[in-house]
């Protein structure tokens, strides 16, 4: 049987993903701007969505704690092994050229070998 506890959390899940997925979708979002016009629309959409994120971390955060394992104490060295080639490959990544870049072409065309639109 559910705690209640885990019904609520479940529940604020649910409505989190619901209000993310719904405004998404092109004619639903279309007729929510013609509604309210884009400015009152986005900060309904970012009032509404820390609430509900607010509501979904307290629920988790009330919800019962179930191990799905046993951890050795061993075990939590490999995330501090890893993290530092995670943070390598991060930066890296940022760091890196984007030939794909669109904003990157706009800036720098006449410098920039990648542009299409030269």
């Amino acid at each position: 049987m559910h705690d209640a506890r885990m019904t609520e959390f479940l529940a604020a899940l649910a409505v989190f993903l619901c209000s993310h997925s719904i405004p998404a979708m092109p004619q639903v979002r279309a007729g929510l701007v013609r509604l309210l016009g884009e400015r009152l629309y986005l900060a309904v959409y970012a009032a509404t969505s820390l609430l509900i994120l607010a509501w979904l971390i307290g629920a988790a955060r009330r919800a019962p704690f179930m191990p799905l394992w046993d951890v050795s104490a061993s075990a939590y060295w490999a995330p501090l092994l890893a993290m530092p080639a995670a943070i390598f490959l991060l930066v890296s990544g940022l760091l890196a050229a984007n030939s794909g870049s669109s904003t990157r072409c706009r800036r720098n065309c006449r410098r920039d070998r990648y542009c299409r639109s030269r």
